[in-house]
């Protein structure tokens, strides 16, 4: 059984928690994924299904699981405030660039970490003295419950009968940032409701792990640097892939003009 010095000696301070960096990784490249293919169905007029199935599934997974890590991640940062803060202003950023090209991303997933880590670093100690088991239970049930409600909105993942939310209520665009609207499209779209449920049960996911100790495990990742790499810098990567993106794709395109 392994005592609590020997975990410390696995947790050494000011060291990134890697197998959390890999699994952010993953998201990042996964969402990277999603983006190109929005980018050829949108930009260049190929005619992939965005709204099959299984590519909702696919978006739905990768933007779960990199709200999820932010969670975990948030129980183990002394900086929530200031990172929601850097967070905010990238999201401004790419808020007045998307606006310029006529594609605006008003509440996306940059957007989203960024209130949810400000609202963290306020509401924190409320995690920290609940039941991680009843906060993981509470909020995976309200996720499931309100994914459930906002895809069959939209007809996609699942479709339940239930009845729409009145357009009136996103005439001012005021709950759009709140409650997820079926009929809003976006390429970059996350709004609180339901997703701050995926965070927080990330959040409980986390305490319970550190709780019981067993976060030495979470350090002693390491086997896929590629992925480690990028979620180590995962915010830059998500604030800059899209026009890199778009480029390359754009270089492609006129290459195949010319051939």
């Amino acid at each position: 059984m392994q005592t609590r010095a020997g975990a410390e000696q696995i947790k050494p301070k000011n060291r990134r928690i890697t197998l959390l960096d890999e699994l952010r990784g993953l998201a990042v490249i996964l969402m990277l994924i999603y983006h190109v293919l929005y980018d050829l169905t949108y930009f260049f007029r190929l005619p992939i299904p965005l709204n099959a199935p299984y590519v909702a599934a696919f978006q739905f997974f990768s933007g779960s699981l990199f709200i999820l890590v932010a969670g975990m991640s948030c129980v183990y940062s002394k900086r929530n405030a200031r990172r929601g803060g850097i967070y905010l202003l990238i999201a401004i950023g790419i808020t007045v660039v998307t606006y310029f090209i006529k594609m605006p991303i008003l509440f996306g997933i940059i957007h989203f970490i960024a209130v949810c880590k400000l609202l963290y670093a306020v509401i924190g100690r409320i995690v920290e003295r609940g039941s991680g088991w009843a906060g993981l239970i509470i909020f995976g049930a309200l996720f499931i419950g309100f994914a459930a409600y906002y895809y069959s909105q939209m007809n996609r993942v699942l479709n339940i009968p239930f009845p729409p939310l009145p357009k009136s209520f996103y005439k001012q665009n005021v709950l759009l940032f709140l409650i997820g609207n079926g009929s809003y499209g976006s390429a970059d779209y996350y709004p609180i409701f339901p997703w701050v449920f995926v965070f927080l049960t990330g959040a409980y996911a986390g305490k319970i792990i550190r709780d019981k100790n067993a976060d030495g495990h979470l350090y002693s990742g390491g086997k896929f640097r590629a992925l480690a790499f990028a979620g180590r810098h995962s915010l830059s990567i998500y604030a800059l892939h899209q026009p890199i993106i778009l480029l390359i794709l754009f270089v492609i395109f006129q290459i195949r003009v010319f051939i």
